[in-house]
């Protein structure tokens, strides 16, 4: 069993605070003193790889931080219907969204590509991603895909039932939608 330290806890609740509305400690040392980023836009997604790079997406496009949510830059404006996102490695990970968006980087998170997967009428909820190269991706009109190679190619998985999946994750490649 896997223990949670009071450190990565602590970062988990901000990066929930910072989606719901983009505040950052005023003192870093004090942690009760919550001022607003001067970033305008409606966050839905956010990653931290290690703990002081992370990554936040939404309608603004994609933010990247190094210094815990200190600071963050915009990495890309091409991916305004971000939904999900995740890593496999601290340099490798996707985005998904509205419209069949799906996107990667290799670089950490420094520049994004936008890949086709042949699904542009889906809306994409959310993805699960594993370091052996296990990809997830759930949404609307029952859709379930799955890649065993990074993403390079896709099964989707049919589904009888007319739903529409808005959650997933995996434990040691064990997939819960």
């Amino acid at each position: 069993m896997r223990t949670l330290s009071v450190a990565f806890l602590y970062r988990i609740i901000r990066l929930h605070i910072l989606l719901l509305g983009l505040c950052t400690p005023a003192d870093t040392n004090a942690q009760c003193c919550w001022e607003p980023l001067p970033i305008r836009g409606y966050f839905v997604t956010g990653f931290f790889p290690t703990a002081d790079t992370g990554h936040i997406g939404g309608d603004a496009g994609i933010y990247k931080t190094t210094d815990g949510g200190n600071t963050w830059r915009l990495t890309t404006t091409d991916f305004v219907s971000a939904y999900s996102m995740g890593f496999e490695t601290p340099a490798r990970g996707v985005v998904v969204g509205f419209n069949g968006t799906y996107g990667v980087t290799s670089d950490g998170g420094d520049t994004w590509q936008r890949r086709s997967i042949g699904a542009s009428t889906v809306h994409f909820m959310d993805v699960a991603v594993a370091a052996d190269g296990l990809q997830v991706i759930v949404g609307d009109s029952s859709t379930i895909l799955l890649s065993s190679d990074h993403g390079a190619t896709w099964l989707k998985v049919p589904v009888t039932n007319k739903v529409r999946f808005s959650y997933c994750t995996m434990f040691d490649s064990m997939i819960a939608c």
